[in-house]
């Protein structure tokens, strides 16, 4: 008799601990995941991955600027003065910084044990060749030719991106 009791006790335990484990699990369904943190300044935008942790404190971008070095040829050279990224030093989080033209990655530079990446203009020297394109091409004007889309982004150690600067760079008509 005694064996049975004990039986039936613990049957009931085990019974209680699994229907109290299956709703604890139900109750932590998955989460949506929210959307960027965004504010706009004219051409200018600059997003903030509200999933990733508030480690990469800074990132500005100064100056984006498109030439055209020869006004016989539809080429002009496209660069940015300088842009940082810094982290708030609590460990190796800032892991690099992608830049890029039209969503097409054309720099990446990597942080290696320090907590800030630095670009300035003379590091590509020049700057990145661009189409000119033709008088209001991008819909800005007889004196503009395309517009380009200048995107720095900077990711933690997880590969998450968390700050993500933008901005557009207007290029000078090429009048054939």
């Amino acid at each position: 008799m005694r064996n049975r009791f004990l039986l039936g006790c613990l049957m009931v335990m085990v019974l209680g601990g699994l229907v109290l484990v299956e709703q604890r699990a139900s109750a932590q369904g998955t989460m949506p995941t929210p959307a960027p943190q965004t504010e706009v300044r004219g051409d200018a935008q600059r997003s903030v991955n509200s999933t990733a942790p508030n480690a990469i404190t800074s990132l500005p971008m100064s100056n984006p600027y498109c030439f055209q070095p020869d006004p016989t040829v539809n080429q002009c050279l496209l660069n940015v003065r300088y842009w940082q990224a810094n982290d708030n030093g609590a460990g190796n989080v800032l892991a690099y910084v992608n830049f890029s033209l039209d969503g097409k990655l054309r720099y990446r530079s990597n942080a290696f044990f320090e907590n800030f990446i630095t670009y300035s203009y003379d590091m590509i020297p020049g700057g990145i060749k661009v189409t000119c394109g033709l008088p209001n091409e991008g819909g800005f004007g007889a004196l503009y030719g395309k517009a380009y889309t200048a995107d720095v982004k900077a990711y933690d150690t997880t590969n998450n991106w968390v700050l993500d600067d933008q901005l557009q760079v207007k290029c000078p008509a090429f009048n054939p």
